[in-house]
């Protein structure tokens, strides 16, 4: 889901994320680019405050905000 012009939050499991780095590093620009993982785990993700239009849909596993 986009949050941002460039912030996405995706739900992915441990292989999704593995393969999502990889694919995304290679359009990387390793001098202007930056790329950030936030894992947020279940007891985090019960404290994000969304404001405005809410997602239609619940989040049971590992999400991350990319």
């Amino acid at each position: 889901m986009r949050v941002q012009k460039s912030v996405f939050e995706v739900v992915l499991d441990d292989q999704q994320y593995e393969h999502l780095q990889k694919k995304l590093l290679k359009y990387l620009n390793k001098k202007e680019d930056q790329l950030r993982f936030y894992p947020l785990g279940v007891r985090y993700r019960k404290k994000v405050v969304v404001m405005g239009v809410q997602p239609d849909f619940a989040v049971d596993d590992a999400a991350f905000i990319v």
